[in-house]
């Protein structure tokens, strides 16, 4: 195990807290977060959209269709904004490595395309990257949509899932 990893790992729990939202289209999670935002304790909620319905539908076994998960995460996101908390994106790619700097651009143009239609007053500025995968072609992309690419250990982090015990067994952190 890569003890520089574990030093990050343990440094960024006293760091501010961040939340990477992969599940809010379920119900249960969807309470957990509701009750994780009032409490005031996440300073940044890094939001996954339409663009990964296949990793949705993949990773987690969502059965709701496009439109169903756009209104869903359109209703889900306003009302976080409402509520005073800040959103960036939060993109998962599939098979990085062999991923052209044009489909990579997809995954962004359609991102940000939806939180622009969604949310067009609120100014997004940072990219969290699933599984904390990037590569040159991603970095690119940030400085030409102007979003700070935010690396694994700048701040403290959790996932939605983690806030429930059902999908403790599909995903899991070390640490």
């Amino acid at each position: 195990m890569d003890v520089k990893y574990i030093l990050r790992r343990l440094v960024s729990k006293f760091k501010p807290l961040t939340l990477h939202v992969e599940c809010a289209w379920d119900d249960e999670v969807w309470e957990k977060i509701k009750t994780k935002a009032l409490d005031g304790k996440v300073v940044r909620w890094y939001v996954i959209t339409p663009a990964n319905y296949e990793y949705f539908k993949t990773n987690f076994n969502c059965q709701l269709s496009l439109k169903e998960l756009h209104k869903k995460l359109y209703e889900r996101y306003n009302w976080l904004i409402d509520n005073g908390q800040r959103l960036e994106p939060h993109i998962h790619f599939d098979l990085l490595s062999s991923m052209s700097y044009e489909n990579q651009r997809e995954f962004f143009e359609s991102t940000s395309s939806w939180l622009k239609e969604c949310f067009p007053k609120h100014n997004f500025s940072e990219l969290v990257c699933g599984w904390w995968k990037y590569n040159k072609h991603t970095l690119k992309l940030c400085e030409e949509f102007g979003w700070k690419l935010i690396k694994h250990g700048e701040f403290g982090d959790m996932h939605d899932y983690d806030l429930i015990a059902k999908y403790l067994n599909v995903l899991y952190h070390i640490l």
